[in-house]
């Protein structure tokens, strides 16, 4: 005797699943091991956020306005650090139910299949670090999803509004990395199915408007208020740490340039600047680039230390010219770069992390070492503004988030310094399925799933005269993870926190297998 279950109960069954296994997959660090991560990155968002509560006309010129502007919200309340990750980890739920929502809608019958997978994906140690980090990543990967689900919503409805939603939303991501400048591709795309479909102008409207609004707003108040043109003008430091293994001095710089690219130069170890101009091999390639990518810190720094009145963006136009040239000259050694970040953006699938361990580091690294909390004392530059004033405001933020941390009880100072966190029967519960989800879910299979069911998607949106919706989305959601990384091998060292924000991709790719062999086969019958 078969049980029926009313869907709408099925629907809020679903929920409750996803639901209780993102907050189970958390509580461990709720509970015990709160140390709230920071990297080098983090001073830069921080420093903006700082000035927006302090009252002070915030700068861009080194991070987009989209997470400080989430930070500040915040901290106009508390600059509790703990809140932030909360609150972070409160709108992955959100999201979440949102997302499942839109599925329900749409592919019903599969929302099973769609919410196991998304779970796979939400609670990856990956995310889960990376949701505790005060970085835009979270709210980075969460807005993808959002996207996703207006795209599919959209697609499947055929109705304006849901293309606006879309736009608004990629507009959003913008503004909390400009990396999200990898979804063109897809919006050409979406723009060729809405010429083929014979779509109305609203269509267009819909999703070229709201997107281009937010691009030349920021544009525009980038060049009032720094007097650069363009989204983030941090980004203009990426293709000079392309480079940094291969740049040469010039006549054409000025004697101080050479000078600093010659001292840079020399600091590299020779071997690894022989090795990417005579040799090639895909992991010892992007190790020598990773290792020396962010020497680019010192050339700037130096740069902008030559004229301390002049700031990160007089400096801009040096490091073009150097990292311009270098590519032209040794067009050979930054396809190199190219080929073993692009590699290695997929090889990323096969990385897997140990909690246990990183919360170990993250807590001497806070707490002991103080790592991020002597830099900014320093005063070197580090990507954090050009206003020096913005160093101690976020050093003192970060002595608050030390003391907070150096009083927990679950971690222990053994000899030397050495951090050992204690065992709970959570975290206990949580290692095992690390394990297991590391065996399951960190390999290559997701990745030949993924590209297997994108050619398939492709050839039958093709064979259907754009006509498949089911394949179309399919291809748009394949062609964002390939733009993605082909975007980020370009000009940046391919890390996990880079490819894991479109790894739901590789996920979808199951229930979306289903989908598109049903209608295969119902078109074929």
């Amino acid at each position: 005797m078969s049980i029926k279950i009313n869907p709408e109960k099925k629907f809020l069954l679903v929920i409750l699943s996803v639901v209780s296994l993102i907050i189970l997959t958390r509580l461990p660090f709720y509970l015990y091991y709160s140390v709230i991560s920071i990297s080098f990155d983090t001073a830069s968002y921080c420093a903006v956020a700082l000035k927006i509560i302090d009252g002070l006309q915030p700068h861009f010129e080194i991070r987009t306005p989209g997470y400080p502007l989430f930070l500040s919200a915040i901290w106009f309340f508390s600059k509790n650090l703990m809140l932030t990750a909360f609150i972070q980890s409160l709108f992955t739920i959100i999201v979440s139910v949102f997302f499942l929502n839109v599925i329900k809608k749409v592919y019903g019958g599969l929302l099973i299949v769609f919410a196991v997978m998304l779970a796979v994906y939400q609670t990856s140690s990956y995310f889960i670090l990376f949701e505790s980090v005060i970085l835009a990543e979270s709210l980075f990967v969460n807005f993808l999803l959002l996207i996703t689900a207006f795209m599919i919503l959209a697609i499947k409805d055929k109705k304006p509004i849901n293309w606006f939603y879309f736009s608004l939303t990629a507009g959003i991501l913008l503004y909390l990395r400009p990396a999200g400048l990898f979804l063109i591709p897809v919006l050409m795309f979406v723009i060729l199915y809405f010429y083929r479909q014979k779509f109305k102008l609203v269509f267009y409207a819909n999703l070229i408007l709201p997107v281009t609004f937010f691009v030349l707003a920021l544009c525009l108040y980038n060049k009032l208020t720094v007097d650069s043109f363009s989204l983030s003008p941090f980004g203009n430091i990426n293709l000079p740490g392309a480079t940094i293994t291969f740049m040469e001095k010039s006549p054409e710089y000025p004697e101080f340039v050479n000078e600093i690219i010659d001292s840079v130069s020399s600091s590299l170890p020779s071997k690894d600047r022989r090795y990417v101009r005579e040799s090639f091999g895909f992991t010892k390639t992007y190790n020598i680039f990773l290792k020396n990518f962010y020497s680019v810190i010192v050339l700037t720094d130096k740069l902008i230390k030559h004229d301390s009145t002049a700031g990160f963006i007089s400096v801009i136009p040096y490091l073009k010219q150097i990292s311009f040239d270098a590519i032209k000259k040794h067009p050979d050694i930054y396809a190199k770069f190219f080929i073993s970040n692009f590699v290695q953006f997929f090889r990323n699938i096969s990385n897997s992390l140990n909690l246990r361990i990183k919360y170990e580091g993250v807590y001497k690294s806070i707490v002991i070492d103080k790592r991020h909390l002597l830099v900014l004392e320093k005063g070197d530059w580090q990507q954090v503004s050009t206003d020096i004033s913005d160093y101690s405001k976020v050093a003192s933020l970060y002595r608050e988030n030390e003391t907070r941390s150096a009083g927990l009880d679950y971690f222990e100072i053994r000899e030397g310094e050495q951090i050992k966190i204690k065992d709970t029967l959570l975290f206990g519960i949580y290692e095992v399925y690390e394990k297991v989800y590391n065996i399951l879910f960190r390999n290559y299979f997701w990745l030949i799933s993924a590209l297997a069911v994108f050619a398939f998607s492709v050839l039958t949106l093709i064979r259907s005269g754009f006509k498949d919706d089911d394949s179309f989305i399919y291809s748009l959601l394949g062609l964002m993870y390939l733009s993605k990384a082909i975007m980020v091998s370009l000009v940046e060292s391919s890390l996990e926190r880079y490819s894991f924000p479109v790894e739901f991709v590789l996920y979808l790719s199951i229930p979306f297998l289903i989908i598109i062999f049903k209608n295969f086969k119902i078109k074929k019958a």
